[in-house]
């Protein structure tokens, strides 16, 4: 299954951030988006998961010669800052969102959040809160939050930003661990070397325009 964006056009207050864009992640994909800050990379991004709209143009799933249009569970989505809720421990922002829209049973949550905890070994901080937590353990929380639903495509803002070697290198680990597992990595990144060592394919926004390198 890809997810495709299919010249598609963005802007905001009749300035155009990007137009005529196109672009296919496939599962097993580790694709990166580098370029100047300002060119509209994080709100690619959101224009993929659904975040934002796009004024002409379509995103959708492509399985089987057929059309699907995407729905949250699908896409994943890690943000920069992590947007962890401060006042919950690191298993209540596993488990909140799944549990409020009814997506699984308080029971499937938690146990859900306790395997992939362990997975990205966290398991020992799942009482813990936010301001307790490493640059680099807030990154796998956030990682594991959006693993939840078991997306198809997992979309990655400066996934490497603030960290040190030793945090990067596990991202580097966590992202061939995702792509074993099928799931398609979109990430965007300043990161020269974290890009060139990780990237499957490579493009660069810059002037409205997708490049692929």
């Amino acid at each position: 299954m890809k997810l495709i964006a299919n010249n598609v056009t963005k802007s905001f207050h009749q300035q155009i951030i990007f137009e005529h864009l196109s672009l296919s992640i496939s599962q097993k994909d580790i694709i990166s988006v580098f370029g100047p800050s300002g060119e509209g990379k994080s709100t690619l991004l959101k224009c993929l998961c659904g975040l934002e709209q796009v004024e002409e143009g379509e995103i959708f799933f492509l399985k089987n010669n057929s059309k699907k249009t995407p729905t949250p569970s699908e896409i994943g989505m890690v943000f920069q800052d992590y947007q962890l809720f401060a006042h919950l421990n690191v298993e209540q922002n596993l488990t909140l969102s799944p549990i409020v829209n009814s997506l699984m049973s308080k029971e499937e949550a938690k146990n859900t959040a306790a395997t992939l905890l362990d997975h990205f070994g966290l398991l020992h901080k799942k009482l813990s809160y936010p301001f307790q937590l490493s640059g680099g353990e807030k990154q796998r929380v956030a990682i594991a939050r959006a693993c939840m639903l078991n997306p198809t495509i997992l979309l990655f803002d400066e996934p490497t930003a603030a960290l040190d070697h030793k945090s990067k290198q596990k991202v580097k680990g966590i992202f061939h661990d995702l792509q074993k597992q099928d799931i398609g990595i979109l990430f965007v990144s300043h990161d020269k070397e974290f890009v060139e060592d990780i990237s499957t394919k490579k493009f660069m926004l810059k002037n409205k325009l997708l490049i692929e390198h």
